[in-house]
C-alpha cells in the first residue's frame, strides 16, 4: 500500500513539475543597437498588456515565461524603439518549449520563427516568402508614420506640425491602404487552400476588420471565406463578430446617426437619440489607446467649456469590467458609455478603423463630421469649425 502511495505521489509530483515548465523564447537578432527595448504583450480586453521586457545585448533577447493556466498561448513582441514600425510579431508560447526567433533588422513582422509548436507553425504560412516583400514595405512605411508622429507630439511648431500631419494623412496612409489590400487580396487566396482552424478564423476576424474601412477590399471574396464556418462557428463570438463586419450598415456624413442601447457605469441603459437636442459629440475609445489616454484632459475642458451648445459622449468598446474600473479611477466627468458589443457595434457601424474616433452629430441626429486621431489642441478646433 506504501509502495502504491508513494508512485501515485511521485507520479503527481512529476506532472505538476512537467505542467509548470516555464516557455523560452529568444531572439537573434543582427543591426539593432544594444540597449533597445523589446517587449511581450498579452491580449487583455480588447487592448494589449506588457508582461515582460528586455533590452538587446550583442544582438540577443530573452523572455522566460509561464503560460496562462499552463496552456499554448497567443503573445506579441513589440518595440517603441525609433525605426521600428508600429506593429507586431505574432509568437506562440507554450511550456517546456523553445522558441528561437532570428531577424536582421527593425522590421519584426517578417522576423523567423523556428518552433516545434503546432500554432506556431500554421501561424507562419501567413508569413511566408509570398507575403515578405509586401510586409516589409508597409512596415518601412509604418516606421516612418511612426517616427513623424512622435515629432509631431514634441515640435513647438504649429506649421510643422501641420504639415507632417498632412504627409502622413495625405501621402503615407493612402500608400499603406494600398499595401494593406495587396496583402489582403494574397491572403484570401491562401485561406482558400487551407483548412479552417482557429488560427484561420482569427485571420478571417482582421481581414473582416480590414472590409470596414479599406477601399477597395475584396469584401465578397472574404465572404466566401465566411460560408466556409460551420453553424457553431457562426454563432460563436468570433463568428459574429466576423459577420457583423462583413455585413456592417456604414454610417457616412450627412446619414442619421446611427443608434443602439449603451450602459452608463450603473448599469443603466441609454441610447444616443437620448440626447439629441444639442450637438452630440461622440469618442469611440479604449483604455489600450495611447492617444485616447492622452485626450481626456482636454475632454474634461472642452466638455465644460461647449456644455451650452455640445454633449459630449464617450463610447467605450472594451470589456465591461474593464471599463468601469479605469473610468472610475480617471473620474470620467463627461457622458460615459459602454457598448456592450465593443468594437463590433455602434464602431462598425460608423466605420471606424482606430481609436480615438470621433463623429460630430447636429442636434436634429445628423452626421456632420468624422475624424479620428488626436493631437493637442484638435479637438478644439475640429469643433471651432464644426459648430455652427
Amino acid at each position: 500500500m506504501k509502495t502504491q502511495f508513494f508512485t501515485l505521489f511521485f507520479t503527481i509530483i512529476c506532472l505538476s513539475l512537467q505542467a509548470q515548465q516555464p516557455c523560452i523564447i529568444e531572439g537573434n537578432i543582427n543591426g539593432i543597437p544594444d540597449g533597445t527595448v523589446i517587449s511581450l504583450m498579452r491580449q487583455q480586453g480588447t487592448g494589449m498588456k506588457k508582461i515582460a521586457n528586455d533590452t538587446i545585448d550583442n544582438g540577443k533577447f530573452k523572455f522566460i515565461i509561464h503560460t496562462l493556466n499552463n496552456q499554448t498561448e497567443a503573445l506579441r513582441i513589440v518595440s517603441k524603439g525609433e525605426g521600428f514600425p508600429n506593429t507586431w510579431l505574432d509568437v506562440y508560447a507554450s511550456p517546456g518549449e523553445t522558441v528561437s526567433i532570428i531577424g536582421s533588422d527593425k522590421l519584426l513582422r517578417t522576423w523567423n520563427i523556428v518552433s516545434n509548436i503546432k500554432e506556431q507553425q500554421e501561424e507562419n504560412q501567413y508569413t511566408n516568402e509570398g507575403f515578405r516583400n509586401l510586409t516589409d514595405q508597409r512596415q518601412r512605411l509604418q516606421a516612418l508614420s511612426s517616427d513623424m508622429w512622435k515629432k509631431i507630439a514634441i515640435s513647438d511648431s504649429p506649421k510643422e506640425k501641420i504639415q507632417m500631419t498632412d504627409s502622413i494623412q495625405n501621402i503615407l496612409y493612402p500608400q499603406l491602404d494600398s499595401l494593406e489590400l495587396l496583402l489582403s487580396k494574397e491572403e484570401i487566396n491562401l485561406m482558400k487552400n487551407l483548412p479552417v482552424t482557429s488560427i484561420w478564423l482569427d485571420h478571417l476576424e482582421a481581414l473582416s476588420r480590414q472590409s470596414v474601412y479599406l477601399k477597395g477590399f475584396p469584401i465578397s471574396e472574404a465572404q466566401v471565406l465566411y460560408q466556409q464556418l460551420t453553424s457553431t462557428q457562426r454563432n460563436s463570438q468570433i463568428g459574429k463578430k466576423i459577420k457583423a463586419c462583413l455585413t456592417p450598415t456604414k454610417a457616412k456624413i450627412g446619414d442619421d446617426m446611427p443608434d443602439t442601447e449603451l450602459s452608463n457605469i450603473d448599469g443603466n441603459h441609454h441610447r444616443l437619440s437620448d440626447y439629441k437636442g444639442k450637438y452630440l459629440l461622440l469618442d469611440f475609445w479604449s483604455r489600450s489607446c495611447g492617444h485616447c489616454i492622452e485626450s481626456l484632459p482636454e475632454m474634461e475642458i472642452l466638455s465644460d467649456m461647449w456644455k451650452e451648445k455640445v454633449t459630449f459622449i464617450g463610447i467605450n468598446i472594451d470589456d465591461e469590467k474593464s471599463w468601469k474600473e479605469f473610468s472610475q479611477r480617471k473620474n470620467i466627468k463627461w457622458i460615459d458609455l459602454n457598448d456592450p458589443k465593443g468594437a463590433f457595434g455602434l464602431y462598425i457601424r460608423y466605420k471606424a478603423n482606430s481609436t480615438p474616433f470621433y463623429v460630430l452629430v447636429t442636434p436634429d441626429g445628423k452626421i456632420t463630421d468624422i475624424w479620428y486621431g488626436y493631437n493637442k489642441d484638435s479637438l478644439s478646433e475640429r469643433l471651432k469649425q464644426g459648430i455652427k
